[in-house]
């Protein structure tokens, strides 16, 4: 990454940038976007907020999901929102405000996008409107992600685990004056406040899912957002502690890598001898297709006698569709198969001509809500949303004869984006029984869509469609449910991250040990097996 070599740069061809309110913005073109010491003008920071603004507000799909979720409607806080952009008088205090309005949207496709996914997009997207804003953004990126990093994020460094509606300390830490804290300690309250009540008065600060067992809601963060050298409180139990430090300033001393990183990507294991093959894999990433494909057929080929096969995606946060489709899936079908999914649409004018695009590439095929499954989230059979199209999740096959082993799929609630349309998509067409929780969701559908403000150019990407399974239900609000669900302890949980301890396991022989001995939804496929 290119670092900025200078304490005062001066801005390069943006001297008079104009915005049409009803159309595409005029935007700065360079071959380096650079800023003086006074940024961009109030007129420039006013001009890039109401771009933003108008773009989310038109085609943002889930701001009724998250009012479900108890959020605060994003669209409420427009006022705030425009302020605190027009005080963002540095390139750090910019980025900052605009990663605030974005966060609030309590969506992980939503974001500011980095110099190397603008580089992609821009040079190998086949997608018109993402590649023309990929380039458009292009001559900020490095100056964004230079920013960006200095800018930081504002969460302490506190790992939690949510297990059955309780929280618990996710790694060991060392305050600074040295004393340690222990992995499965509960959680009692959060400055004082009860955790449930930490949770709803800091809610728009956390990044929450439904927990559809109990009702309740899942923080994944838990802790509010603090600024470097505030004071937190934590409260714990089992054992009984009280402590209060900067929320800065612990160091983690044994991880507890959870169900990713603590096995290579691509690890192999022979669970069962002869009987019973099992395969890591942590990421989609179309960057290691080339390699992973070869790595995938070796598995299936040398477990195709077995009577099952494991393949665990649990902390697989996505990647690439044609990753699982040709990589995973055809070398295992000798006939096709597929499911037929929906998206929602909110249609207007600034998607860049998003909508025709995906309708003309994958010939979407409009249908009647009303005379479809009342599954569908109200908003779309109320009409807020635009447009409803079907369209075929498919794979074809490789193979002449059926593949023997049974397959089973272990998820869990971090299976995201294109690891979670695997998910649904294996449920649907019933390609793999599911073993585990509640995945993580918005995995069906399509490439978030980009727009870039037109005076700071950077590049924005946000959810443009609402993906719903087969039965009509949301993704990102219902995600896809187990066919075996298990029940992890805080016992189990705790036994295994002492046995993993704070290095990756590279041990065949001891990964079968961890995996056999405390890992509750490898013993359910077991249990299922017979074995």
């Amino acid at each position: 990454m290119r670092s900025l070599c200078v304490l005062r740069v001066m801005i390069v061809s943006m001297v008079t940038l104009l915005v049409v309110f009803c159309g595409e913005p005029a935007y700065a073109t360079s071959a380096e976007v650079r800023f003086d010491e006074t940024f961009l003008t109030p007129q420039q920071r006013e001009e890039d907020f109401e771009h933003l603004f108008r773009v989310i507000n038109t085609h943002y799909p889930y701001f009724w999901q998250k009012r479900r979720l108890g959020y605060v409607d994003w669209r409420s806080e427009k006022l705030a929102f425009k302020k605190m952009m027009s005080q963002a008088k540095t390139p750090e205090a910019y980025y900052r405000a605009v990663r605030s309005i974005l966060w609030k949207l309590h969506n992980l496709h939503s974001g500011i996008v980095g110099q190397d996914t603008a580089q992609f997009y821009a040079t190998e997207s086949a997608k018109r409107p993402l590649r023309e804003a990929a380039q458009k953004a292009l001559p900020a990126a490095a100056f964004w992600d230079e920013v960006g990093s200095r800018a930081g994020w504002s969460h302490p460094r506190v790992y939690t685990h949510y297990l059955n509606g309780r929280y618990y300390l996710g790694s060991s830490l060392r305050l600074p004056d040295g004393t340690e804290l222990s992995i499965g300690a509960e959680v009692a309250s959060i400055d004082d406040l009860a955790v449930d009540e930490h949770i709803r008065r800091y809610r728009d600060q956390m990044y929450l899912q439904r927990d559809l067992q109990t009702g309740g809601v899942i923080s994944w963060g838990l802790f509010r957002m603090f600024d470097e050298g505030d004071e937190l409180s934590i409260q714990l139990k089992n054992p009984t502690r009280s402590l209060r430090f900067t929320a800065d300033a612990m160091e983690e001393v044994v991880p507890c890598f959870e169900h990713v990183g603590w096995l290579d990507h691509g690890t192999t294991v022979d669970l069962v001898s002869n009987e019973v093959g099992y395969i890591k894999l942590n990421t989609f990433s179309s960057e290691r297709e080339e390699l992973d494909f070869d790595i995938l057929a070796d598995f299936l080929d040398a477990h195709e006698d077995a009577r099952a096969i494991i393949i665990d995606i649990r902390g697989n946060g996505g990647g690439s569709t044609r990753y699982w489709r040709e990589g995973l899936v055809s070398p295992t079908l000798h006939e096709r198969l597929q499911a037929t999914f929906f998206v929602g649409i909110r249609s207007g004018e600034y998607d860049g001509g998003y909508e025709d695009e995906l309708v003309d590439r994958y010939g979407l095929e409009r249908v009647d809500r009303q005379n479809y499954l009342m599954e569908m989230p109200s908003e779309v059979l109320g009409g807020v949303v635009d447009h409803v199209y079907a369209f075929e999740y498919r794979a074809d096959p490789e193979r002449a004869v059926r593949y023997g082993p049974k397959i089973y799929l272990l998820v869990d609630r971090y299976v995201y984006s294109s690891s979670e349309a695997l998910a649904a998509w294996a449920k649907a067409t019933g390609w793999a029984v599911l073993v585990g929780e509640q995945t993580g969701g918005d995995g069906i559908g399509f490439d978030p869509s980009m727009t870039v403000l037109p005076n700071s150019l950077m590049l924005i990407r946000y959810p443009f469609d609402m993906g719903m399974s087969p039965d009509g239900s949301m993704s990102e609000e219902m995600r896809t449910t187990p066919d075996i669900r298990t029940s992890w302890s805080i016992g189990d949980w705790r036994q295994r991250c002492e046995r993993i301890g704070a290095d990756m396991v590279s041990d065949e022989d001891e990964a079968r040990t961890v995996l056999l001995q405390h890992d509750p939804d490898v013993r359910a496929v077991l249990n299922d097996l017979g074995l």
